[in-house]
């Protein structure tokens, strides 16, 4: 008589009932990926660099300001926002500087054209960042020299007022400045500059990187607003002119500082 025995009925259900296992296990790790990509992958990433915690600058006393926790976003994600008070030495007025470092999630207008979203520009940073709204821009062009080059370069300036400064005044100047060492307002200019700052040899690391997906192009730049008071300078157009001037003055200044930070 055989004594070969049977097989339980917990052994029999083991070969399916690993798969199983095996199955749930997969698809509890494709939810968890799924939502880490929801929350982290539709964003744009935070800026690879942030702004100087302290700054010199000949013939300024500066003394940092509070400053603003960093933020994700889908668009556009903004590092550590810092400000600073100005005080020439040579007596004219007092202002205030803010950074805040930006970065893109494309670096392109494809997410505004056809996901509604917002391309890299100062422009999308004044509807995110309130300190950052400006009425009634002019933009202007201020050549730089930039060192073994001898095309004409210049930075793109906008120069506008504060929601609660008088129409017709002149209290900010913003830019942002990119890699490349040029610095622009809106993001037809920056593109290019962004790309140009990102030149580098075809079989890079940085280059491979980006393009098997591991790593994403730094679609970045250091948004800048000089900030003056109404009062400054005096009132009327001869006012508004000596504050242009003092904001173009001091950004020139201001450049050369934060170009080789």
């Amino acid at each position: 008589m055989s004594s070969t025995s049977q097989p339980s009925a917990n052994q029999k259900q083991n070969p399916s009932g690993l798969p199983l296992r095996r199955l749930l296990a997969g698809l509890a790790l494709l939810t968890l990926v799924a939502t880490v990509w929801k929350v982290v992958g539709i964003s744009a990433p935070m800026p690879s660099t942030e702004a100087p915690a302290s700054l010199r600058m000949a013939g300024y006393r500066i003394s940092a300001l509070p400053t603003a926790a960093p933020r994700w976003g889908r668009d556009l994600s903004l590092g550590t926002t810092r400000q600073f008070r100005l005080v020439p030495l040579s007596g004219e007025p007092m202002l205030t500087l803010t950074l805040l470092p930006v970065r893109s999630r494309t670096g392109t207008k494809l997410s505004e054209t056809t996901l509604g979203g917002k391309a890299l520009g100062m422009e999308a940073v004044g509807t995110l960042v309130p300190g950052f709204a400006m009425q009634e821009q002019r933009l202007v062009f201020q050549p730089v020299s930039k060192a073994g080059g001898s095309t004409p370069e210049a930075d793109q300036l906008a120069l506008g007022r504060g929601a609660a400064d008088p129409a017709g005044s002149t209290t900010r100047l913003q830019t942002c400045l990119t890699s490349s060492g040029l610095a622009a307002f809106n993001g037809y200019l920056l593109r290019p500059m962004l790309a140009a700052g990102m030149t580098e040899n075809r079989w890079s690391a940085p280059r491979l990187l980006r393009l098997v997906g591991l790593q994403q192009a730094r679609h970045e730049c250091l948004a800048v607003q000089l900030e003056s008071g109404t009062s400054a300078a005096g009132k009327g157009a001869s006012g508004a002119e000596n504050r242009q001037r003092q904001l173009e003055t001091v950004w020139k200044d201001l450049r050369q500082v934060l170009v080789k930070l």
